[in-house]
């Protein structure tokens, strides 16, 4: 498993994959921290004409707790404050006086205390419109979670929710224990709930899942979405929906241990199919270069064992070397990438890293980064 570094060097890329694990946003942020509290935006455009249930829609409301109203220009107006920013209850699906998707309604905030949560859009393609809601946080200072809704020129909808959800339950009241996940024509009664990761398929647009957690910030062990896909495939009416489980093994990556003289490496998530893309920051002016050596576990050894006029602050943070990547540095900064293979076995593969690059600071004219450690996720 940890015999990584060469294969990924040579493969060919595959097309990129969901990582359910982590979601990263595309596109920009609508810059809604600490303005958009318990409301609505304003109406903001999809990029082309969404059909639901047999209307069509240009724009749509956005809500900080995890909702989307669809509507053209404005009309029909925003749903109520209450019970659409604090009742998190299927049963209010029915009188939004719009179109409602839930991708997860509860009762979060994306700026209580330190919280940085942000909605992001990305509404610049006339095919796809994807909206995150990155880092958001049960009510009052629960863990933060990410999730994703995708709507698509077909007609087509997609949720995607990270490892950190789990419907928590806010402070709120007793109410506020509830998530709603789903879309509704706001047409009156709702039909039954389903269970979405059976992979439904029903023949209203209304269709929906509850989760009742136990008590406030407490994870509910009931849900069962954290990580996974649901693409709801419309058969007018009603909807097909193809639920995609969790990986067998989420990306992940850690800093370790301190660089001398500044340097410092880091990298996105290592995931099959995916380019992974370390980068050095801090690089000395008079190196033109930083190389990136890869090992398979961690270390600390100071580099006066190889050097010995080496800084003292310098040290060793890999266990052996695999493999290097060498990339050049401009203004300080080098990004060495490589692709990593779509080879399901490559997952659960850990590999550590450490980034030098040369100086006149001291005698051995060698700075080192800190330390990385990746696994490789699916």
């Amino acid at each position: 498993m940890n015999k990584l570094l060469l294969p990924l060097a040579i493969a060919v890329a595959a097309p990129v994959a969901i990582s359910q694990c982590t979601i990263t946003p595309p596109g920009v942020s609508l810059a809604q921290n600490g303005v958009l509290v318990d409301g609505w935006t304003a109406p903001i455009p999809i990029g082309f004409a969404f059909t639901f249930g047999g209307t069509a829609y240009t724009d749509m409301y956005l809500s900080d707790h995890g909702l989307a109203a669809l509507n053209n220009g404005g009309t029909p107006v925003t749903p109520l404050a209450v019970p659409f920013t604090y009742d998190p209850l299927s049963a209010n699906l029915g009188g939004a006086g719009t179109a409602l998707l839930a991708p997860y309604w509860s009762d979060h905030t994306m700026f209580y205390g330190t919280n940085a949560g942000e909605l992001w859009i990305d509404n610049t393609s006339t095919t796809f419109c994807t909206v995150t809601w990155v880092d958001v946080e049960t009510y009052i200072d629960g863990t933060p979670f990410t999730f994703q809704m995708t709507l698509f020129n077909d007609g087509r909808i997609i949720y995607a929710y990270d490892s950190r959800v789990c419907n928590e339950g806010s402070t709120w009241g007793a109410i506020a224990l509830n998530a709603v996940i789903g879309m509704s024509e706001s047409l009156g009664t709702l039909p039954a709930a389903s269970d979405l990761t059976a992979s439904p398929v029903v023949t209203t647009t209304e269709i929906f899942e509850e989760f009742t957690t136990s008590a406030p910030l407490t994870c509910n062990p009931a849900f069962d979405l954290a990580s996974t896909v649901l693409e709801f495939i419309p058969t007018n009416p009603g909807w097909v929906v193809v639920h995609t489980p969790p990986p067998a093994v989420c990306a992940a990556k850690m800093t370790y241990g301190t660089g001398c003289g500044g340097l410092e490496v880091d990298s996105n998530l290592p995931v099959i199919g995916t380019s992974w893309d370390l980068t050095t920051s801090n690089v000395d002016a008079i190196s033109p270069i930083a190389i990136t050596f890869f090992g398979t576990a961690q270390a600390n050894l100071p580099l006066t064992l190889v050097f010995g006029n080496a800084d003292p602050t310098c040290s060793i943070y890999i266990n052996t070397i695999l493999g290097s990547l060498t990339a050049p540095a401009v203004a300080g900064v080098a990004v060495a990438s490589f692709p990593i293979q779509s080879n399901p076995a490559l997952a659960g593969a850990i590999v550590t890293a450490q980034s030098i690059c040369l100086t006149i600071a001291n005698p051995s004219n060698i700075l080192t980064s800190n330390g990385l450690e990746a696994t490789v996720g699916n």
